[in-house]
């Protein structure tokens, strides 16, 4: 992974979001790059209502005060990144005007080398409609993997992470990809799935996906197991709290999947630690 983007309101939920990111830049020996996209005229840089592309009124040429504050605000994240790391982190920012932060991705050279990492204010969806409608649009649209970082998020490094699978191929390349990261924190991987009853149907389907990403991943630390819940969104945080997961991931599925095509934009609204999602091919 050689590219961390992380886009930026300059609210308290963003700056959670730099620490995360620091953190993975370190293990992973990436770039960060802070993005504060915006197109709303007249408006304080600082609300949080300034952010990614989301007004209908369309873009704007900020005059040169404004655009000097969003800047310095740029310029300090950097500044901190480099105290933070000893200049052992590179990083660098931009600001741009009329664009969503996913078509932006798109741009980039080698987007494949990019993970977008944003914050979002928590599982109260009353208080983070704007940040977390953003998210949401961002797994949806994103062509590469999204951490969302919840405010009140307890942040270590990566130790125990879930991922919560349908059993289908389609987890290969995602795995694939998460486990190259966790290699670098050499932390245990499980991956769950969740049944309301579980039966021996359900066991049979389950050795034969863990015999298919044996085939396909090298990496000795995963465990795999079935799970029973009604409610799959709050039976995955559970097993997370229960294994104190640093890190829940999934795969955004298509439509006639097991999981819901909205289930990994709803646990946006409900997750306690971080949540990476990646993109169904």
């Amino acid at each position: 992974m050689k590219r961390l983007l992380v886009p930026t309101d300059f609210s308290p939920a963003s700056d959670r979001t730099l620490d995360f990111a620091i953190m993975m830049a370190e293990k992973l020996n990436a770039e960060i790059l802070f993005l504060h996209a915006y197109d709303f005229p007249n408006a304080d840089p600082f609300d949080p209502a300034y952010i990614y592309g989301s007004s209908v009124a369309g873009p704007v040429d900020l005059d040169s005060d404004q655009r000097k504050i969003i800047e310095t605000q740029l310029a300090k994240y950097c500044d901190y990144v480099a105290r933070e790391t000893e200049n052992r982190v590179l990083c660098d920012y931009l600001s741009a005007a009329g664009v969503h932060i996913d078509e932006l991705v798109a741009t980039l050279e080698n987007p494949e080398d990019t993970i977008v990492i944003m914050g979002t204010r928590g599982h109260n969806p009353g208080d983070d409609i704007l940040i977390g409608s953003n998210a949401a649009r961002m797994i949806e649209k994103s062509p590469v993997p999204v951490i969302v970082v919840p405010r009140g998020a307890t942040l270590s490094s990566l130790k125990e992470v879930v991922y919560a699978s349908s059993l289908m191929e389609g987890d290969i390349g995602p795995l694939q990809l998460l486990t190259e990261i966790l290699k670098a924190f050499d932390a245990n991987l499980h991956i769950i799935h969740i049944e309301k009853v579980i039966d021996r149907e359900d066991v049979d389907v389950l050795n034969g996906y863990q015999e298919i990403v044996q085939d396909h991943i090298d990496y000795p630390k995963i465990t795999f197991a079935l799970v029973s819940g009604d409610d799959v969104i709050e039976r995955i945080n559970e097993y997370a709290r229960e294994v104190d997961a640093s890190l829940v991931a999934m795969l955004s599925e298509r439509r006639g999947g097991l999981f819901h095509k909205s289930l990994s934009k709803e646990m946006i609204f409900h997750t306690r630690v971080p949540l990476m999602v990646f993109h169904h091919a």
